[in-house]
């Protein structure tokens, strides 16, 4: 999993330096197998041009993780921030996602049907409307392709 450092500063507020956030996640049981800088990455190309575009400094770095199978809680940004979080005893800071409920009943948007309870105990979803298919913002392209994955679309790009 990849994952630039200046994404883990949103999450947390810590100043350890690349080599030091390694040490402290592999000793951590997250062990660091890279670590490059954005023009390094597996997506240069798109970045240098993106960057180009749009005048910004490829000056992150991406660390590459191996997370155990044991740990799937690490497999997102937020899972490895909670573990910088523990490494540097500061808070995590997650934004807080207010939603309201309107219109009409998603019972009358959607149905489902769970056939096997017992291995589904409980699903839950949620129907979003008045979403429009369009170009991410260049700060969500930018961190996609350090991270290895091309942008596609807003709505493709913010699922990743």
């Amino acid at each position: 999993m990849r994952v630039t450092v200046s994404w883990l500063r949103e999450f947390v507020d810590f100043d350890l330096g690349v080599e030091e956030l390694s040490r402290g996640l592999t000793f951590l049981g997250q062990e660091v197998e890279s670590v490059r800088s954005e023009r390094e990455s597996a997506e240069a190309e798109w970045l240098v041009r993106l960057s180009g575009d749009e005048g910004f400094e490829l000056d992150d770095m991406v660390l590459d993780l191996e997370i155990t199978p044991n740990r799937p809680d690490c497999l997102s940004v937020l899972g490895i921030a909670r573990e910088v979080s523990l490494l540097v005893d500061k808070p995590l800071r997650v934004r807080k996602v207010k939603l309201s409920e309107a219109g009409r009943a998603v019972e009358d948007a959607a149905s489902l049907e769970v056939r096997e309870v017992e291995a589904c105990p409980r699903y839950t979803g949620r129907v979003i409307t008045g979403v429009t298919v369009g170009e991410s913002p260049v700060w969500l392209k930018r961190r996609l392709l350090a991270v290895g994955l091309r942008p596609i679309n807003a709505v493709v790009d913010l699922s990743n």
